[in-house]
């Protein structure tokens, strides 16, 4: 098995144990392993033939827990979610060429409209979207080089072999925070990689987060008091709607505002600063739409004994 093909490989595996253990602790039941049907894996090779264009060879190896469903072979990898319709494909070949893209075919008026093609193409018709930013790839070998010259730019020295188009979603001026949508093109214009996790909305939420945006802009919601410490600052208040990832297997959303904000520890010859962000509901109320459940220490008799001194 090459380095690509491993790489994909231990990525499935990183998000089978997400979507195992990503869970509220008053949740359903983890997803359990089970048997896929045959019927299951004909609607699987159909869809990525059908989908793809991809001729599943050789080996084909099947795995599911839960709404979770895994195909792999020597060619391609494929994790996707009966239950809403989220998807993540690729093809080793995606990033591994030896070929520097065409640069007339990369910028995001060349490239946008292929990947809108390849979509359609695929029976994808994802709306709401909007480009966000573009993921690239280089390749490059460095030989013995032990030190890298002074302004060394390995966007330079690399080949440029892959471009990856990540999308936003914002409905009718409502952004969605979750939602997540990646397509990379391999050079004959087939679609190399996706990561496509798109539910289905709530009408009542999305109502709900129109009403939230009211409240914002008529100073009707305010930040939650956590935010008044000493060493935040907040760089950004969003409303909109919030849901679960695709690696966790029970499914929330709601109506939030999300709050992005920096805290720096000072008081040290270097401050300490760290960025992230909380959602919170009308009412001030932090809203956690994924987390994982607190791991047991391990026995004390797994533990090996210290080693007494002479």
């Amino acid at each position: 098995m090459n380095t690509r093909t491993t790489t994909t490989t231990v990525l499935a595996l990183l998000v089978l144990l997400q979507a195992i253990m990503a869970q509220e602790r008053s949740a359903a039941p983890m997803p359990r392993a089970r048997e896929l049907p045959a019927t299951e894996r004909r609607e699987m090779t159909d869809m990525i033939a059908k989908r793809f264009h991809a001729n599943l060879r050789g080996k084909v190896g099947v795995r599911a827990a839960g709404a979770y469903r895994f195909l792999s072979t020597e060619e391609l990898f494929v994790i996707d979610r009966k239950d809403l319709g989220s998807l993540a494909y690729e093809t080793k070949t995606y990033g591994a060429g030896n070929k520097p893209l065409e640069a007339k075919l990369i910028s995001q008026d060349a490239l946008l409209p292929r990947v809108d093609e390849a979509l359609r193409g695929a029976g994808l018709e994802i709306p709401d979207k909007q480009f966000a930013r573009f993921q690239d790839e280089f390749v490059g070998a460095f030989h013995d080089r032990k030190v890298l010259p002074e302004g060394f730019d390995p966007r330079k020295e690399s080949l440029h072999v892959a471009r990856t188009v990540a999308f936003q979603r914002v409905v009718d001026g409502v952004p969605v925070f979750g939602s997540e949508l990646l397509v990379g093109l391999n050079p004959d214009g087939s679609i190399g990689r996706l990561r496509m996790h798109w539910p289905k909305l709530n009408p009542d939420e999305l109502k709900a987060a129109r009403e939230l945006q009211a409240a914002m802009k008529e100073k009707k919601w305010n930040l939650p008091k956590s935010f008044e410490e000493e060493g935040v600052e907040i760089l950004d208040v969003t409303p909109g709607i919030g849901h679960s990832a695709f690696a966790d297997p029970r499914f929330k959303s709601a109506a939030v505002v999300r709050v992005l904000y920096r805290r720096t520890a000072k008081g040290t010859q270097y401050p300490i600063s760290s960025t992230a962000y909380k959602f919170f509901d009308r009412a001030g109320k932090e809203v956690v739409f994924t987390s994982f459940p607190a791991v047991p220490a391990t026995p004390a008799k797994l533990k090996r004994e210290p080693k007494q001194k002479d």
